[in-house]
């Protein structure tokens, strides 16, 4: 029998020097942080030769965060700083010994010397075949007390050289070979004490009985090792993956090939349609030419009629023209004439001044009027158009500023407008008033003008925006992203050039990878990417191969905005994205695009106000603003006006730009309609200075009229005092037949204007009607040579000459186009069908196949038969062969191993019932049961049935009796682990496997009770409540006790040389003086030595039973812990002095 006689510790934490002596039976007390749990954790470290300190005070409800080394430097506390406080630093050494008596004669030791040096440590373990050495492990036989010290390691493997044979003390090279050594030294024990050991140190009584006796009683492993043969089962199930996948494969190509029959169908239908339509315009342009050519040639007969009625119009003129000189001959020889002659002279030239004066007056007030007008109108179009009512949200400020001010200005143009109108009727226009009109004349011509460029300039922008979006929409109706041209060309480059060195290299571009799923961060997440969402990805083994061609083309190219991203060490780095980031809200199925993205994103947090965004450190909200690097964040909004994220172009995405391309053409249309009001003024003449100046002086010659007309006056009078009746006369017939010549001119007029007329339209139908219709006509015969000769034959002809025969031409083109409009309605959801399938397998399979290809759709078809036809069938032969080895396998390996855990564990239990059978507490006594649990009875019987060992013929019979059961729990226990396993089915795989492997899911485990002679047993796990705490441990430490004597072999007559020690730290924590006495006499019966660690409470109860009582104290002012025997409290003491 070997026991623990003492014990010392040297440095350990607040012990300094302390030596305890052990009993039997002892009894570890003293007030709690008195060093209780350290003395606790120093032995069970020496016992189980564990450094790692997993299990320091293992009693306590929670992590204490007790650690060697914190033991080692004596961890007092913290500063405020954080900074650890210690009683010990620099160079020093600690000690953890123990000394055991053998067979009541021998004695050995155990102990760990620690040699410290700041915060690093060294440790070896010793044996000594002796008692504690003289000088207790310290320099006190080397120098005076006065420098008294522990040995370092090197001085203690000098000190038992000199005072021990080699065969008398060892010291180890390893924890490993440590615990080798005390298995044997302990009398040959297994595995399990150390794990036993352990589990009773921290022991707290618990309610579940199962876990119980599977941590502390039974000694096996819980799950069965399917490694060897998980990966068989795994390929096989890989195959059955694969195989669906090949299907689904299938079924999509399928679908794309339908697709395009459908859209072929639909094109068809609008190729008929447009030869329809085709071909009813070249009738009606080749009906309208040759009507043309007929008015030209009825113009050109009406133009002949006209001339000669001229001619005849002539002849008549020149005979009125001789009769009117003939009269006229008559007037010169009568004697009247030459006096009424003289004064008509006179009167004239008075008249011709009038004259001049009344037309330079009118064609003045006339070309003031005109200004007048054209201002006022163009002044009333823009008040009118642009009132309090029109949305000028359009404009930008400043050009709205402009534009209201240029409405001021408008309204006083038509207020000035109306005022010299009035005055122009009452002819009462001055000077002043050209003036101020002038002026404002001009003021409105240049602000006008100056808005106008603006506009323009404006409009040219718009119109180039418009034309790129316009570009955007034409790419994304064919499932294209808007990439620019010169990207389109580096990619394209990039893929040929990898794609020639390796066949199955891929391209991928980063922004293809992912998906938003909440689009309220699309603007901030397409904004703060920027140029990085272009970057590409590559096979991991091709990167640095790609990125020597991506430097070339770039440099070619000379675009320096893409880059290759290394995903593979993006992966190996496993970078986390942080709870409430952006990366949160990106979602991908591709490893390298998650590890990008939380490398890019999982640190920016997602906010919604700049406070959040601040006190972040680095946040952003949906607006593009944020705080970053200790400064606000603003980033360009204009840069994620376009959405390149995603997998595949969405009806949303596509929505959003014609929406951006309605809104921008509904913008241009308003300014369009604000240029062409602004192009009006802009047209209008100004009345310069000069002119301004020459308009007055005619209204200042005004004056001279009224004289020159009391001049005509006179003059009349004295054409009335002469005898003129002959005279007038002769003239009353002149003037008669001037009128006649007048009439004939005038007539002559209307034929020449006639003539001109149809001349013009002679010219009209000659020079430009004709050669536009012909124009037109060949166009629509050039338009009808598109179509396939063999199209229009079968096809085309038949179909519009049948039509024909029943409807009007107008009629036909009207169904045609109607017809047509439908279909390109029906034909652009075809083909945006047809390309996002496309699209969605060529990115899923990492291909470089065309989707936009509206001709042929060879290439998926070429696949879909392959697949079809030669790929899944040989798959299917692989499946059924790798099924029926992965089942048998299963059942050899998995199901067998199960068996014997189920079986072993029946064993164990069965032998500590053995030892509990005549162990009674008080009237009480206990045994463990085990039986199937019901929830998974078939598994147990299927795991328990006889025909599982059987060979040959009856083990077909085993595997067709259970075939479903197996199948259900290969799809339990395996996985593919293939790409397209979720991580949820992942986890759910793994949980699985930890049920369905580990042997206790198909036991149930009980404890019974049976008291005094009655055998009636009643079951612990049904009672557990109704009991008080000291009757629920009581079970539990009778079967610890019982595990420890199997272990110690306690009971046995032979082969029984073995430790007895047991350590209970918070022991018979909830029992009463009765049972803790009870308890005691129980350990006694086991023939088992024990260290019991209770709080002082228990010092009553236990101190009259055990064979002696340890009580830890702790003294403030030193900052040390000692240890001092129960009948010694009393006495007065002198401390060992410390070392």
């Amino acid at each position: 029998m070997i026991l623990l006689d003492k014990l010392r510790l040297i440095n350990w934490h607040y012990f300094l020097n302390v030596t305890a002596d052990i009993k039997k039976i002892t009894f570890l007390t003293g007030a709690n942080g008195t060093g209780k749990s350290t003395i606790i954790d120093a032995m069970q470290l020496l016992l189980t030769g564990d450094t790692a300190g997993r299990n320091f005070n293992k009693a306590a409800s929670e992590k204490t965060g007790r650690t060697l080394k914190g033991y080692l430097r004596g961890d007092t506390g913290e500063t405020d700083s954080g900074d650890i406080i210690c009683l010990r630093h620099g160079k020093f050494s600690s000690y953890v010994a123990m000394e055991f008596t053998e067979n009541e004669n021998e004695y050995f030791t155990l102990g760990i010397v620690f040699d410290c040096i700041e915060d690093s440590y060294s440790h070896q373990f010793f044996y000594i075949k002796d008692k504690f050495p003289e000088n207790n492990f310290t320099n006190v036989d080397i120098i005076d007390n006065a420098k008294l010290r522990p040995l370092s390691g090197k001085e203690l493997v000098q000190f038992c050289k000199q005072h021990y044979r080699e065969s008398e003390y060892t010291f180890f090279e390893s924890n490993l070979a440590y615990q080798k050594f005390i298995k044997d030294r302990f009398g040959g024990l297994p595995d399990k004490y150390f794990t036993l050991f352990k589990k009773a140190v921290g022991f707290t009584p618990i309610s579940n009985i199962a876990q119980f006796i599977t941590e502390f009683v039974c000694d096996l492993d819980y799950h069965v090792d399917i490694t060897p043969m998980q990966s068989n089962i795994e390929q096989y199930k890989l195959l059955e993956v694969q195989a669906k996948a090949m299907q689904e494969r299938i079924d999509k190509l399928t679908g794309i090939q339908q697709a395009f029959t459908d859209f072929s169908g639909i094109k068809n239908d609008m190729v008929l349609s447009s030869y329809i339509v085709d071909r009813a315009n070249y009738e009606v342009a080749k009906k309208t030419y040759e009507a043309s050519k007929y008015r030209l040639e009825q113009a050109k007969l009406e133009i002949e009629s006209l001339r000669q009625q001229i001619e005849e119009t002539n002849i008549n003129i020149k005979d009125l023209s001789d009769d009117q000189e003939r009269y006229t001959a008559s007037k010169l020889g009568l004697q009247g004439y030459s006096v009424a002659s003289g004064i008509n002279s006179k009167k004239n030239e008075l008249l011709n001044r009038i004259t001049a004066l009344t037309i330079s007056y009118e064609n003045a007030i006339t070309q003031i009027k005109e200004y007048v007008k054209s201002y006022d109108d163009i002044a009333s179009k823009l008040v009118n158009k642009f009132n309090e009512n029109y949305n000028l949200d359009f404009l930008s400020s400043n050009q709205e500023k402009a534009l209201l001010h240029l409405l001021e200005v408008a309204d006083e143009v038509r207020d000035t407008a109306f005022d010299i109108r009035d005055k122009i009727d009452h002819k009462n226009l001055t000077d002043n008033d050209l003036t101020n009109f002038q002026s404002l004349m001009s003021s409105f011509n240049k602000e006008g003008n100056t808005l106008y460029h603006q506009i323009e300039n404006e409009l040219y922008s718009k119109s180039e925006e418009l034309d790129m979006i316009s570009s955007d929409l034409d790419n994304m109706s064919k499932g294209q992203k808007p990439f620019s041209p010169t990207y389109l060309e580096l990619r394209s480059s990039f893929y040929n050039s990898l794609k020639a060195r390796h066949s199955d290299a891929f391209v991928d571009t980063f922004c293809d990878l992912i998906d938003i799923k909440d689009k309220t961060w699309t603007r901030a997440i397409e904004a703060v990417l920027y140029n990085t969402k272009f970057n590409f990805f590559v096979n991991d083994e091709y990167y640095e191969e790609a990125n020597e061609i991506l430097v070339g083309i770039t440099r070619r190219m000379n675009i320096y905005s893409v880059s290759l991203v290394d995903a593979s060490r993006l992966i190996d780095r496993n970078f986390e994205a942080k709870k409430g980031s952006l990366a949160e809200v990106i979602y991908t199925e591709d490893d390298g695009a998650r590890a990008y993205v939380n490398y890019l994103l999982g640190n920016i947090k997602r906010c919604r106000t700049f406070e959040e965004a601040r006190n972040s450190g680095n946040g952003l909200l949906p607006d593009c603003t944020g705080y970053h690097n200790f400064s606000t964040w603003y980033l360009n909004r204009e840069k994620s006006k376009v959405n390149y994220i995603g997998t595949a172009l969405s009806d949303d995405e596509i929505f959003e730009r014609k929406e951006e391309f309605n809104k921008l053409d509904r913008e241009y249309s308003k300014f369009t309609e604000v240029f062409n009001y602004l192009s009006e003024l802009n047209n209008l003449d100004v009345m310069s200075l000069n002119e301004c100046n020459g308009y007055k002086e005619v209204l200042a010659s005004q004056k001279e009229i009224k004289a020159l007309e009391n001049n005509i006056e006179k003059y009349d009078e004295e054409l009335q005092e002469g005898d003129l009746d002959e005279v007038n006369s002769i003239d009353a017939k002149i003037q008669a037949i001037s009128q006649d010549i007048s009439a004939l001119q005038q007539e002559k007029e209307e034929y020449l204007t006639r003539i001109g007329e149809k001349k013009n339209e002679v010219k009209q139908i000659d020079e430009i009607l004709l050669p536009n219709q012909l124009h037109v006509m060949e166009q629509a015969s050039e338009k009808l040579t598109a179509y396939s000769a063999e199209f229009v034959e079968n096809v085309g002809i038949p179909f519009f000459d049948n039509a024909l025969a029943n409807l009007s031409i107008d009629r036909i083109k009207e169904d045609a186009n109607r017809n047509y409009i439908q279909k390109s309605s029906k034909l652009r959801s075809a083909r945006e069908n047809l390309i996002n399938l496309r699209a969605r397998y060529v990115n899923e399979r990492h291909l470089n196949y065309d989707t936009t290809n509206e001709e042929s759709n060879e290439e998926f078809d070429k696949e879909l038969e392959s697949l079809s036809q030669v790929e899944l069938p040989a798959y299917k032969e692989k499946i059924v062969a790798a099924h029926d080895k992965a089942v048998k396998e299963f059942k050899d390996d998995f199901i067998y191993k199960l068996r014997t855990s189920i079986m072993t564990v029946s064993s164990q239990i069965d032998e500590l019932n053995q030892a509990l059978k005549d162990v009674k507490f008080g009237r009480d006594s206990y045994r463990f049961s085990v039986a199937p649990n019901r929830d998974y009875q078939e598994y147990y019987d299927m795991i328990t049935d006889d025909l599982l060992l059987s060979i040959g013929d009856t083990e077909d019979q085993f595997l067709q009796k259970y075939s479903t059961l197996i199948e259900n729990l290969i799809d339990l226990i395996t996985s593919a682990n293939t790409e397209g396993s979720s991580a949820e089915q992942k986890a759910q795989v793994l949980q699985n496997i930890d049920k369905f492997t580990d042997y206790r899911t198909y036991l149930t485990f009980d404890l019974k009770v049976k008291t005094g002679d009655s055998e009636v047993e009643n079951s612990l796990a049904r009672t557990f409540k109704k009991k008080s705490g000291g009757e629920t441990q009581t079970p539990f430490y009778i079967s610890i006790l019982a595990s420890f004597a199997q272990l110690y072999r306690t009971n046995k007559k032979e082969n029984n040389n073995t430790i007895r020690l047991v350590i209970f730290d918070e022991a018979f924590s909830k029992m009463d003086a009765a049972r803790i006495i009870e308890s005691v006499s129980l350990l006694r019966y086991f023939n088992l030595q024990v260290i019991l660690s209770t709080p002082t409470e228990k010092v009553p109860n236990l101190s009259t039973e055990v064979d002696v009582t340890l009580t830890v104290h702790h003294d403030d002012k030193s900052k040390s812990s000692y240890i001092s025997a129960h009948e010694d409290l009393m006495k007065n003491r002198v401390r060992p002095r410390n070392v």
